[in-house]
């Protein structure tokens, strides 16, 4: 996970918990560490859990099937096919829980085979993507990063708002009284 669109200064394990603002653009990259130019890698599911469980129910996907599953995800250029970066707004999902954690089970694939699972593109129609023959085998790994909040200045202004809005406060959203009961 990085700072920015730059991909230049990745968060490191003292960043976490990371605080974000709801809509902003988070940065992320998957990437094969490795100098062999014969590797590709593809993120092929990418989804939010309030646990470190990536078997956990309460789950916001993102990413399916190697393609784009909610409307702000955006891919960007990387330097290399063992590389691949895309963003996100921070979605709802974050505002339901204390703390988010971003999973992605990623595809290593042979960067020369054009018929790769890597290589594939999602479709621009409704129509399904290509099948696979079933004799190709890929490694995937499961990455996990996290855990995301909502920044809590956001919260305490949003909390505001609804209060000056009504006068008083009978109800307030399921979303934020859930972040209450969790404090």
């Amino acid at each position: 996970m990085f700072h920015n669109k730059a991909f230049v200064n990745p968060y490191t394990k003292v960043d976490f918990p990371v605080a974000v603002e709801l809509h902003r653009r988070l940065y992320f990259e998957v990437s094969v560490a490795t100098d062999d130019k014969k590797l590709s890698v593809r993120a092929d599911r990418c989804y939010a859990t309030p646990t470190q469980d990536q078997k956990n129910s309460l789950k916001y996907e993102f990413i399916k099937k190697g393609c784009p599953s909610d409307v702000t995800v955006k891919y960007h250029s990387s330097p290399s096919s063992r590389a691949q970066r895309f963003s996100v707004e921070a979605f709802k999902f974050i505002a339901a829980h204390p703390f988010v954690f971003v999973h992605c089970q990623v595809t290593v694939c042979n960067a020369t085979n054009p018929g790769s699972k890597c290589s594939m593109k999602c479709p621009s129609s409704g129509r399904g993507k290509r099948e696979l023959s079933d004799n190709v085998t890929y490694d995937v790994y499961s990455l996990v990063q996290g855990p995301l909040h909502l920044t809590h200045e956001k919260r305490k202004e949003n909390r505001g708002r609804i209060l000056d809005k009504t006068g008083s406060s009978p109800h307030i959203p399921e979303a934020l009284s859930a972040d209450n009961h969790h404090k």
